[in-house]
This record gives structure tokens, C-alpha cells and sequence, in this order.
């Protein structure tokens, strides 16, 4: 079997940052994060669970772009928002590796950076927008459209049978 830990990191570390400052509350979350991925696979050592780092998020024009791209606009095919730059901030790189070290310690959790599924090729550092048809993969600059999700959902399912 097979547990998928996908979410938003970003927004409960930011909160422990407000909380009790910005490196007590990066340490304290990733701390309390950490332990307690590691007591439930630990718990369950038949079950792979797979912890998605932080998403990329494109900005609402790309969004839009594409989403005007699946409907054949001719402007949004000029412009060629198919991929995004990914940027990746301190804390999305502090989240990535914590989750990165706890694959290497846990047999059975295996990390995935997001970028690497939706990454237009694997040294590329841009994420694609839209799919091999123009079918827009993101609704907002947080969420994956229908055939977004079936994009992602497809390369995940050959990442779990990797690890069966």
C-alpha cells in the first residue's frame, strides 16, 4: 500500500515562523514534522509513504496564459506560456531537504520534489503549464486542474510501482 502526504508546507511554516520567530519557528516546525512522519512510517514499516516537497506555484498571468492556450488563443500561443521558471525560495529549500533526509533515514518514506513530476525535462529548471495537448495542468497558482491532477496522479503511479 501506498500513503501520498501532498500539501502546502509552506503556509504552517510560515505560521511557526510568525509564532515564535524565524529560526526557532523553521526549527520547531521541520522538528515536529519530522518526528512525526518518521513515528508513523515507522509505525506502519509495509506501507510507503511518499511526502511531496513544497509546489511550485506560477504566477496568475501563467495560470491564465495558459488556460487561454487550451482554448486556442492565438496571443497566449505568441507569448508560449507552456513552462515557468521555478524559483525556489530559502524555505521551500529547507522543507525540500528536510523531507529529502528523512527519505534517506526511513525505508519506507520516499520523497518527491514536485517540481520533478510536472519538469519539463529532468536537469531542466521550468515546470510545464499545460500537457503534451495544451490541456491546462493548473486551475490557480495553488491548485492542479482535472487533467492536471490526471498528469500527476499518472507519473505517481509509476513512482509507487518503482517502490512495491
Amino acid at each position: 500500500g501506498a500513503v501520498f502526504f501532498i500539501h502546502r508546507w509552506f503556509r504552517y511554516y510560515k505560521m511557526y515562523q510568525d509564532q515564535y520567530g524565524k529560526n526557532r519557528g523553521s526549527e520547531l516546525f521541520l522538528s515536529i514534522l519530522s518526528k512525526d512522519l518518521k513515528e508513523i512510517a515507522l509505525k506502519y514499516p509495509k506501507i510507503n509513504f511518499y511526502i511531496f516537497g513544497q509546489a511550485p506555484e506560477p504566477s496568475e498571468f501563467l495560470v491564465n496564459c495558459s488556460k487561454a492556450l487550451e482554448k486556442k488563443n492565438r496571443i497566449a500561443s505568441f507569448i508560449g506560456c507552456k513552462t515557468a521558471q521555478n524559483n525556489i525560495s530559502e524555505e521551500t529549500d529547507l522543507i525540500n531537504k528536510a523531507f529529502e533526509k528523512l527519505s534517506e533515514e526511513i525505508h519506507n518514506i520516499h520523497y518527491i520534489n514536485r517540481d520533478d513530476v510536472l519538469k519539463k525535462s529532468p536537469n531542466s529548471n521550468y515546470y510545464m503549464l499545460v500537457d503534451k495537448d495544451n490541456h491546462a495542468l493548473f486551475y490557480d497558482k495553488g491548485h492542479l486542474t482535472a487533467k492536471g491532477a490526471e498528469y500527476v496522479f499518472t507519473e505517481l503511479s509509476q513512482l509507487n510501482k518503482h517502490h512495491e
